[in-house]
């Protein structure tokens, strides 16, 4: 059994009972810019069998700092790869599925600061869409 600083999860999803897919992080590299640092609130849209509202909210989760993604409990690993705001990071998969995540997109340095792309599991081939904002 994972340990449960290794599991992607949260109240939002502990409110419905489930631990959302587990794997750990590793080093990135990153682009090294700073204009997308900040400490953002995230929503990933997943079925609604994963959560009635097919939305799972993660205030203050997903980090930068030098254009290296984190997480609040570290489950995403991954970079800025540019100065235009490409992203690319791993987690786990949201619905569950073993094996993980991978989610690309593009954040924006505006005020706040925000960003979107898709996700995608690495077994089981679901995906959706997730989203960045509020970034401070």
């Amino acid at each position: 059994m994972p340990s449960p600083s290794s599991c992607f999860r949260t109240s939002a999803i502990a409110a419905v009972g489930l631990t959302v897919g587990c794997m750990s992080a590793t080093s990135p590299s990153s682009s090294g810019s700073n204009q997308f640092d900040a400490v953002y609130d995230m929503s990933v849209t997943v079925p609604t069998q994963v959560t009635p509202s097919g939305l799972i909210v993660l205030s203050g989760f997903f980090h930068v700092s030098s254009g290296v993604i984190s997480s609040s409990d570290n489950t995403l690993s991954g970079s800025v790869t540019d100065t235009f705001g490409d992203v690319s990071f791993t987690g786990p998969c949201p619905v569950g599925n073993t094996g993980g995540a991978t989610f690309t997109g593009i954040l924006d340095a505006g005020n706040p600061k925000f960003g979107q792309g898709k996700w995608v599991c690495s077994n089981g081939g679901a995906s959706n869409s997730w989203r960045v904002y509020n970034g401070q």
